[in-house]
């Protein structure tokens, strides 16, 4: 029987006293304690550097000037112009110092060599008319031609919005981020959201009114056409429907606007006129009902005139019913001499 062998002194298993096996630490744990504490310093740099990057791509709406669609105080979710190209109908935010001393927040509705035309609220872009999140009537009709390097820019709610209506165009560049959607409640917001195409002209809903001065006289505005491709033509105060506006409520603002007389009595003639035309190379089907109005006298007031309308209207004149019929220009509406007649037996 062999004697039993002493431990090796250089051997890292001793027996213990309870007779179980024993290990001596393994040199390569020592840097458990530092590899724990790096995981820990990597997890909260992570969550800092996320935090960071979702604060970023959060942005705050500034006033009123994108309702419907984003309210005063909403948070949109952003991506920067690096990573996400804009396209038109897109929500973009501007840098500060573009429409004003902050960051802002409008729709991107012009690209650059676009044809951009505002009319009446509604967009004319790229040869079609497009809808919007809500049309609202403009004190005036736009119309931009963006260079190379530059883009058009409106709030959905034109009547609290500073944008391309006031500087023009704006450079391309001061695009930082685009906002992908609003957040609480969530929604999206990149195309066709917000912004769609459509097909053909569009329905313009208008007023024209027979207006009669006490000696039955009747006020037509001589017309230059804005594209300069047509003659110049003749015809009675008037205008496109405001949203959820009537006939009856046009006429008396046409004629508060045009002719500067508020206290008029308005009389239907029952005639409506359809005709095709084109506007800065928007086409429209124009709808026109003709109402009749009578004022005390032949005083024309243009303080209220639009500044589209101070720069078409080149002349304003009073005609007696003779010179209607010897009249060789173009008039709208057409059948004009038969409108003051009845306007005359209503009146």
């Amino acid at each position: 029987m062999s004697p039993p062998t002493r431990p090796d002194a250089n051997d890292s298993h001793h027996t213990p006293i309870d007779g179980g096996p024993r290990r001596d630490p393994d040199p390569r744990d020592i840097g458990a304690p530092r590899r724990a504490l790096g995981r820990a310093l990597a997890l909260t740099a992570a969550a800092w550097g996320t935090a960071l990057v979702a604060n970023r791509a959060l942005r705050a709406v500034d006033g009123p000037s994108m309702l419907p669609t984003l309210a005063p105080d909403d948070h949109v979710v952003t991506v920067p112009t690096p990573l996400l190209a804009p396209r038109r109908g897109d929500v973009v935010v501007l840098a500060p110092g573009t429409l004003g001393p902050t960051a802002s927040v409008k729709r991107l509705v012009g690209l650059p060599g676009d044809d951009v035309v505002l009319l009446d609220g509604h967009l004319h872009v790229d040869g079609s008319w497009w809808d919007r999140p809500a049309v609202v009537p403009v004190d005036a009709d736009h119309r931009w031609a963006p260079g190379p390097a530059e883009v058009v820019v409106l709030g959905d709610d034109p009547r609290a919005s500073t944008d391309s209506r006031t500087v023009g165009c704006v450079p391309a560049d001061a695009i930082e981020r685009v906002a992908v959607a609003r957040r609480s409640p969530w929604s999206w917001l990149r195309p066709p959201a917000g912004m769609r195409r459509r097909d053909g002209p569009r329905r313009r809903d208008a007023v024209r009114v027979v207006v009669l001065d006490p000696d039955d006289r009747t006020l037509l505005f001589r017309v230059a056409d804005a594209d300069g491709d047509r003659p110049d033509w003749w015809e009675t105060p008037g205008g496109g429907l405001q949203p959820g506006e009537d006939v009856h409520t046009a006429a008396l603002r046409e004629v508060a606007e045009e002719v500067g007389v508020s206290d008029v009595t308005i009389v239907a003639l029952d005639h409506e006129a359809e005709r095709d035309s084109v506007l800065w190379g928007a086409p429209l089907h124009r709808v026109e009902t003709s109402m009749a109005a009578r004022v005390p006298d032949d005083t024309v007031t243009t303080d209220g005139w639009t500044a589209s309308e101070q720069v078409d209207h080149v002349d304003w004149r009073w005609f007696t019913r003779d010179e209607l019929d010897e009249l060789d220009d173009v008039t709208h509406p057409a059948d004009l001499a038969m409108l003051v007649d009845r306007a005359i037996a209503a009146l």
